[in-house]
């Protein structure tokens, strides 16, 4: 599954490199795309609550698009900065809350997306937190960042087909991120000792 995930990557990455090209040649900044892709984020529980399936897979796939140029807008304009990156890094939690609050619209009891919100939280933490104290956590995990945006996606549009698979699907991540936090935590607590 990881080596699908990462042909995955590297196919986007080459979809995303002649986007992100054009754009930094049209003088569009990194800094730009992060907020724009924040605002799209921050739009999706509107989206959802009107417009339902089709809206949450529409608002969450371009938000998460517009996250993924903006890093490679920053390295082809050489604006890669401690302030670009906090910037990205701290949207993209809030971002996370949009998509994940945004279930609720479509039917996931409260209870659960307030767990996949922290869980999702914390695994984001324990990165930051690790990377801060100079342990490597990049690819630790089977549930990144990019991995939970797909599975939100696929989650949602399966259930668009079948109903009953939001309430399924959401207990399924709820175990994979609790398991990639636990894989996480003993990660680095292993490398720190």
């Amino acid at each position: 599954m990881i080596d699908i995930l990462t042909r995955f990557r590297e196919k986007l990455k080459n979809v995303i490199k002649p986007i992100a090209t054009t754009l930094a040649k049209a003088e569009v900044g990194p800094n730009m795309i992060t907020i724009a892709g924040f605002l799209v984020a921050a739009a999706t529980p509107i989206a959802t609550l009107y417009l339902y399936y089709i809206g949450y897979i529409v608002f969450v796939l371009l938000s998460a698009g517009l996250d993924a140029l903006d890093g490679e807008i920053a390295r082809i304009r050489g604006e890669v900065s401690k302030l670009g990156a906090f910037l990205d890094s701290f949207l993209d939690r809030v971002s996370d809350v949009f998509y994940i609050y945004s279930l609720i619209y479509l039917g996931l009891d409260s209870v659960i997306a307030i767990i996949l919100i922290v869980l999702s939280i914390l695994i984001s933490y324990s990165r930051a937190r690790a990377e801060g104290l100079g342990v490597a956590v990049e690819g630790v995990g089977l549930m990144e960042r990019g991995e939970r945006v797909i599975a939100l996606v696929v989650i949602v549009a399966i259930s668009y087909f079948y109903r009953g698979f939001l309430l399924i699907g959401s207990l399924i991540l709820v175990a994979l991120l609790f398991y990639t936090l636990a894989e996480r935590v003993y990660h680095i607590i292993k490398l720190l000792r």
